[in-house]
């Protein structure tokens, strides 16, 4: 018996097909219980999944443990794990670490982090829209692209603000960093079939919305930038 009943939404379906995208919920949801969040909140606010179709995947997976790759399992998951960890923290409430280095170079870092943490996007643009010199403000991609909850969320987002360069190019940036996650420290020959397909998608996406941030905004730096490392991803 299949129990991933059909449903017409797509992020049902992606959950479904690509088991990367299926860890990376998982890890969330259970470091966000872990944190007192709300289970369906978080499902419903990053990645629009209800509490029945998430029951209904978790049964499909259940059904394939037996197929799955295992250590593409667990470096991916040890991966991910890590980086909800701190997210889900802020996202909770918990008090903001002592201001490191880090911050201080940048100092709306923190709070950066902590909207992205709450889900709050607006909020999140706003904050790197102020950061004032292009330096800084790749800095601050390159801190956060590896945000768990960006890599699905911001496409969204920058497909609400179709003008804001910045959307895009954290968008992409999300995808990138998503993309390593993914493929881990291995070589290309060294890639399962399956790393390499999502692997490759995700950099494509990323690369896809970089081009159109250009052409849209041909002295955007933040994205030209990025859109250097793009193509990078796929060799």
């Amino acid at each position: 018996m299949d129990y991933a009943q059909p449903s017409a939404n797509p992020a049902f379906q992606r959950l479904v097909q690509d088991r990367y995208f299926y860890y990376d919920v998982a890890w969330g949801v259970a470091t966000g219980a872990e944190n007192g969040l709300d289970q369906n909140q978080m499902l419903a606010n990053l990645w629009g999944v209800s509490a029945a179709e998430w029951d209904q995947v978790n049964a499909h997976y259940a059904q394939l443990q037996g197929q799955l790759d295992a250590q593409t399992a667990s470096w991916f998951g040890m991966s991910r794990q890590g980086a909800w960890g701190r997210q889900i923290q802020a996202a909770s409430g918990a008090p903001a670490p002592p201001q490191d280095v880090e911050f201080l170079d940048v100092p709306q870092l923190a709070a950066v982090e902590t909207a992205a943490a709450r889900f709050d996007w607006d909020g999140l643009l706003a904050l790197l829209g102020s950061i004032p010199d292009p330096e800084s403000l790749d800095y601050a991609l390159s801190y956060i692209d590896e945000m768990p909850m960006l890599a699905d969320a911001m496409p969204v987002v920058a497909a609400q603000h179709p003008q804001n360069p910045l959307a895009g190019t954290l968008a992409a940036r999300a995808l990138i960093g998503y993309a390593w996650d993914v493929r881990a420290s291995w070589r290309a020959d060294e890639l399962t079939t399956s790393q390499w397909t999502t692997f490759h998608a995700l950099a494509t996406q990323a690369e896809q919305i970089l081009t159109a941030v250009v052409a849209q905004h041909p002295g955007y730096l933040p994205a030209l930038t990025s859109l250097l490392v793009a193509p990078v991803l796929r060799s």
